[in-house]
C-alpha cells in the first residue's frame, strides 16, 4: 500500500495516461485501472488521488479496494 505521508496534501487532477480492465479481486469482480507515470509529480499525484479515494464514501462510487505497485 501507500503510505499516507507520501502523499501530496492538495488535490489535482491527474494528467498521466491510464487503462482500465475488468479484473476480479478476492474473488470479486472489479476494475483495474493501470496508470502510466513518466516522472515524480505525477506519482505524487497518483499518491493524492488515492489518499482521497480511501477517504471517500459514496453509495454511487466504487470504493477503492487495493493499490499495487511493480517492485523496482
Amino acid at each position: 500500500g501507500i503510505a499516507p505521508d507520501r502523499c501530496a496534501p492538495k488535490p489535482r487532477a491527474l494528467s498521466g495516461s491510464s487503462r482500465r480492465a475488468q479484473a476480479v479481486f478476492d474473488g470479486a469482480p472489479c476494475v483495474l485501472k493501470e496508470y502510466e507515470l513518466s516522472d515524480a509529480k505525477q506519482w505524487a499525484k497518483l499518491c493524492n488521488e488515492v489518499r482521497l479515494l480511501c477517504e471517500l464514501r459514496h453509495p454511487h462510487i466504487a470504493a477503492l479496494e487495493a493499490v499495487f505497485h511493480p517492485p523496482d
